[in-house]
């Protein structure tokens, strides 16, 4: 071999090196670019998220308050706490209070747990809430995301509760909130955290039974739809 052939061999080899590490080199400052975008990007959408969801849960709860603190609320449930009360003269109290103020979500739950009014699902009157009964009182607690069971299918609510003394030692409980997603009973899949549909109570929880923060869905929906997390629908 030729001292020419040689040298040309050398030359392109190098050459060869050289264009190979720049381009692995722009490959990969090119691919952490996009990736700091795409974290930049996800980061602004969870405190977009965050702020709106805070606001909206705030608002649910100022709500469900107004509702608990009208005088019309007091004398039913002054009315309730009397022996003997006549609960059908309240069954549709619940959908007047939703209209009233702009909720989705509205239930009268008397002292014993029973459902007295609902404006999303009348069938439910009559029926037993013990989880409602459990807490005393509500008026300092935040709110959460439960399951509404609906007659076109379940559906995610952020929801408050809060309860009226009528007196001898009896509560009315106001349960109000307003729709983020319709979900799929059973469903566990969900973005960060996996969750499930407590099948007793309603609640959304961390799988493990542990209680998570709260997710607005229709936010995380289009998170997931930009970075292949399974969220419900």
């Amino acid at each position: 071999m030729s001292f020419r052939t040689k040298l040309f061999l050398i030359f392109t080899v190098t050459v060869l090196g050289s264009v190979s590490i720049v381009a692995y080199g722009v490959t990969r400052f090119t691919r952490t670019a996009f990736e700091e975008m795409d974290t930049q990007r996800t980061e602004a959408i969870v405190a977009q998220f965050q702020k709106e969801y805070v606001q909206r849960g705030d608002e649910t709860s100022q709500q469900v308050k107004n509702i608990a603190d009208a005088d019309i609320t007091l004398r039913v449930a002054i009315d309730l706490a009397r022996p003997s009360a006549d609960q059908s003269l309240y069954v549709h109290d619940a959908t007047g209070a939703a209209q009233d103020h702009q909720m989705d979500f509205v239930e009268l739950v008397g002292w014993d747990g029973t459902v007295i009014s609902s404006a999303q699902n009348p069938s439910r009157v009559g029926h037993k809430e013990d989880w409602v009964t459990a807490t005393k009182d509500w008026n300092a607690t935040h709110w959460f995301l439960k399951k509404e069971d609906l007659a076109d299918g379940p559906a995610l609510s952020l929801t408050a509760v809060r309860s009226v003394s009528g007196g001898n030692d009896k509560n009315l409980y106001i349960v109000g909130g307003r729709r983020l997603a319709r979900v799929a009973a059973g469903d566990h899949r969900a973005p960060i955290h996996r969750l499930q549909i407590d099948g007793d109570t309603g609640f959304l929880q961390r799988v493990g039974g542990q209680q998570r923060d709260h997710m607005d869905f229709g936010l995380v929906h289009r998170i997931q739809q930009h970075h292949g997390f399974a969220a419900i629908a």
